[in-house]
């Protein structure tokens, strides 16, 4: 099970002893970050959006190896997502304050 908490933390924990692997702080994601969505897990990766009230909220998709915890990219979205991405066929389709948008 995946937690994440507004302003707070990415957290894996294993649903049956409650054991931590390991944790990203919201200033992990993003040094200025103000917000982050739930995550969202496909083939060994999350999928989380994140955006800072500095610089025009630079809002990105942030993609994490659910094993490690380490960020294994990050990619500029046109505006601030508003909830955790769906993935169809491939394809990321992050809700965003423009609406849906599909990255492959």
């Amino acid at each position: 099970m995946y937690l994440t908490q507004f302003g707070g933390a990415l957290t894996p924990l294993h649903a049956d002893d409650g054991t931590i692997d390991w944790t990203l702080g919201f200033r992990d994601l993003q040094p200025a970050v103000t917000g982050q969505t739930s995550a969202t897990l496909c083939d060994g990766k999350l999928y989380v959006g994140d955006y800072s009230d500095e610089d025009d909220y630079y809002p990105r998709l942030t993609i994490i190896d659910a094993e490690s915890g380490e960020i294994d990219k990050r990619i500029p979205l046109p505006s601030v997502p508003k909830s955790g991405p769906i993935l169809s066929n491939g394809t990321v389709v992050p809700r965003t304050k423009e609406g849906f948008i599909g990255l492959r």
